[in-house]
């Protein structure tokens, strides 16, 4: 957008005009120069002069209040009307969307700050709280060091005097901040101390930092310092005169002793938290230590079905070999495995329960003869009951989620893919028969 010379030259005038009747001698002199900018910026393109016609020079120190000041001017003559309609239309939508619109003529809002403008048009600011704001100051009883807890009532004050521009107002608002501190367990004592200490120092004292002292010295002691950092708890202190009274032992230590300050330096970490001990997420990440199983198929050693699992991290038929990414023995639940006969033929099959279960569960049927087991009536009819040479391996393993689902459906969709990736549907090999794909069907 470029702003027409005269337009944006009147558009001024009338901003000036508002503030005083009639024009200073300095208004009309900004006025002129403002003017003399507009209409002579010369610039130069492939050797020819150029005079721009509409719009303010890019990089001029007068573009961006010129800018301000002409969109604000358009922006005050919108009709209240309109504005209260356009909200009305935004929140006629079909995605359960809800808008919200706060304006006044004189007060704004933004983050934890109120800005108002009197009729006079000075600015002044004041401590700004969303109707629902609650009282999350910390507990004065709260497991912290003492004097993290005494820093908090002066910390606030002093963000109340930098905030608020005049007495009356941080006044207000600091009544409301003792009625807040007391009702979290603070004493009378320490909230009059470091209100006393906020009051009595100016706005423009707590708005600007000044150096009192040379503090890189002390800063400089500090970080020279050896760090011991303990977990903050109720015998913090007992802890701290402990390692203080036999500190000496580490500093003269002829091996670490050039590494150890003759003081320490102590610093805390966080402790658990009530809600920390009542709730958790869900979600665990797996780190080293939990994942240190090497994936593959493996024995128990405990129980009689262990001599039917082959030790093994791959499998495969014919034509591919896949590795295993999960560590499976005959224990693990909620299991894919592999049955290969002494032949080479397959099958695929699942389990929720402990893989041992299913395993002898197949071989009773073996041994009975059952000729409704396909394991069990390929080696009645074709071994005439002879298995010896037959394994099991655990291919695949689903993690149970605490939030539970439908477990049994998703190892039936992972059986699905591992019976149409292994061929053991519809080769000469394969013993699974017709293969299903109602487990990727939605119900």
């Amino acid at each position: 957008m470029s702003i027409p010379h005269s337009l944006g030259i009147e558009t001024i005038r009338n901003v000036f005009e508002r503030i005083h009747q009639p024009l200073s001698e300095e208004h009309s002199f900004i006025l002129k120069a403002l003017s003399f900018v507009l209409h002579h910026n010369v610039f130069i393109f492939n050797g020819v002069y150029y005079l721009q016609r509409q719009g303010v020079a890019m990089g001029a120190k007068c573009a961006p209040s010129y800018a301000n000041l002409f969109l604000g001017e358009w922006e005050r003559h919108g009709p209240e009307r309109k504005l209260k309609l356009f909200v009305v239309k935004l929140n006629r939508n079909s995605f359960n969307l809800t808008f919200t619109m706060n304006y006044h003529y004189s007060r704004l809002e933004f983050l934890d700050i109120e800005i108002k403008k009197d009729e006079r048009g000075q600015l002044s600011t004041n401590l700004f709280r969303k109707k629902t704001a609650g009282n999350s100051l910390l507990h004065a009883e709260s497991m912290h060091p003492p004097k993290c807890i005494e820093g908090i009532p002066k910390g606030q004050y002093l963000r109340l005097r930098r905030i608020c521009s005049t007495e009356e107002d941080f006044k207000r608002e600091a009544y409301q901040l003792y009625l807040r501190f007391k009702a979290r367990g603070y004493k009378t004592r320490s909230l009059r101390r470091a209100y006393q200490f906020a009051f009595s120092r100016s706005r423009d004292e707590v708005l600007y930092k000044h150096q009192q002292c040379d503090t890189s010295s002390v800063r400089r002691k500090d970080e020279d310092r050896t760090r011991f950092i303990l977990t903050y708890g109720m015998k913090d202190q007992e802890a701290r005169a402990v390692i203080q009274k036999h500190w000496h032992i580490l500093s003269s230590d002829p091996n670490i002793g050039k590494w150890v300050t003759t003081r320490p330096l102590f610093g805390y970490r966080r402790n658990n938290s009530i809600g920390d001990l009542l709730t958790h997420s869900h979600f665990q990440k797996y780190s080293g230590a939990s994942c240190c199983k090497t994936p593959g198929s493996y024995r128990c050693g405990a129980c009689d079905q262990c001599q039917y699992i082959k030790i093994s991290r791959e499998f495969g038929n014919r034509n591919a070999k896949y590795n295993m990414y999960h560590y499976t023995s005959c224990t693990t639940i909620h299991v894919i495995y592999l049955f290969t006969c002494h032949c080479g033929s397959k099958y695929v099959g699942k389990t929720k329960r402990p893989l041992k279960r299913r395993i002898y569960e197949h071989m009773r049927d073996i041994n009975n003869c059952n000729l409704l087991s396909s394991i069990a009536k390929h080696i009645y009819c074709i071994h005439n009951g002879e298995h010896r040479g037959s394994y099991f391996q655990g291919i695949d393993r689903l993690h149970g989620d605490i939030r539970g689902g439908d477990l049994d459906n998703k190892l039936l969709q992972m059986e699905t893919s591992w019976i149409f990736k292994l061929n053991t549907y519809k080769s000469e090999y394969g013993l699974n028969g017709q293969l299903n794909f109602q487990a990727f069907i939605n119900k």
